[in-house]
C-alpha cells in the first residue's frame, strides 16, 4: 500500500514537473516571439514616421519601393507574430486556468489588446505614408513634365531667334527712298517683336523656371542654363 502511495505521489510530482516545464516552454516561446514583434514594430515606426523628401525622382521611387518591400516583408511578419502570440496566449491561458494557476502576464506592449492597438496604429500610419509617398512621386512626374514644356517653349523661342538673326544678317539693298524707309520700318517692327517675345513669351518661360526652383527641382541647373543661353541670344540679336 505504501509503495502504491509513493508511486502515485511520484506520478503526481512528475506530472506537475511536466506541466510546469511545458508552461515554461510556452512562456519562453511567447517572450521570444514578442521580442521579434516589438523589434519589427520599432523598425516599422521608424520607416513610416520618416518624412524625408529627397526632391529627386530616384529618391521618390526608392522610398515607394522600400514601402512596398515593408508591406510584403516586415508587415507580414508583424501580422504573423500577432497571430502566433494570440495562439500561444490562449493555450497558456487555458492550461493555467485548468491547472488553477495565476494568469500569464505577457511582456509590456505584447498582450492581445496592446498588439491590436499597435497594429491599428501602424495601419493608420501606413495609409498616411502611402498617400504622402505617391504624392511626392506624382510631384516629381509633374516637375519632369514641366521641365519638358519649359524646354519645348525654349526651343520655339530659339527657332524664332535663329530666323530673326538670319533676317538681320541679310543685307537689303534699297534703290529708292521709299524702299529704304520700308526696310527701316521692318527693322523697327523686328526690334519691337523681339522685345515682346523676350518680355512676354520668354518671360513666361522664365516664370516656369522660377516655379521649378521654388519646388527644388533636381535638374534646375539645366533649366537655368537654357534660360541663360536664350538671354545671350537675345542680347546678340539686340546688337545686330
Amino acid at each position: 500500500y505504501q509503495r502504491r502511495v509513493r508511486d502515485l505521489a511520484a506520478a503526481r510530482v512528475a506530472k506537475l514537473i511536466k506541466f510546469t516545464e511545458e508552461n515554461d516552454a510556452l512562456r519562453a516561446q511567447y517572450v521570444e516571439r514578442a521580442g521579434h514583434f516589438t523589434a519589427n514594430v520599432a523598425s516599422t515606426r521608424t520607416l513610416l514616421n520618416d518624412r524625408t523628401i529627397d526632391d529627386t525622382m530616384a529618391g521618390a521611387k526608392r522610398r515607394i519601393e522600400e514601402f512596398y518591400e515593408y508591406k510584403a516583408g516586415t508587415k507580414s511578419e508583424i501580422l504573423g507574430d500577432q497571430l502566433n502570440l494570440e495562439g500561444l496566449y490562449n493555450s497558456l491561458a487555458m492550461r493555467l486556468s485548468h491547472g488553477a494557476r495565476p494568469p500569464y502576464t505577457p511582456p509590456e506592449g505584447t498582450d492581445l489588446a496592446a498588439m491590436n492597438a499597435t497594429v491599428a496604429e501602424l495601419e493608420a500610419s501606413e495609409q498616411e505614408r502611402k498617400v504622402a509617398l505617391h504624392r511626392e512621386l506624382n510631384r516629381q512626374v509633374r516637375l519632369v513634365e514641366t521641365d519638358r514644356l519649359h524646354r519645348v517653349g525654349g526651343d520655339k523661342v530659339g527657332v524664332y531667334m535663329v530666323e530673326t538673326g538670319q533676317y538681320l544678317d541679310t543685307k537689303e539693298v534699297s534703290h529708292s527712298v521709299g524702299a529704304a524707309q520700308y526696310q527701316l520700318r521692318r527693322l523697327d517692327a523686328s526690334d519691337e517683336e523681339r522685345e515682346n517675345v523676350q518680355n512676354s513669351t520668354f518671360g513666361k518661360i522664365v516664370g516656369v523656371g522660377d516655379g521649378l526652383e521654388a519646388e527644388r527641382y533636381e535638374a534646375l541647373e539645366s533649366v537655368r542654363a537654357r534660360e541663360a543661353a536664350a538671354v545671350e541670344q537675345f542680347k546678340q540679336l539686340a546688337e545686330k
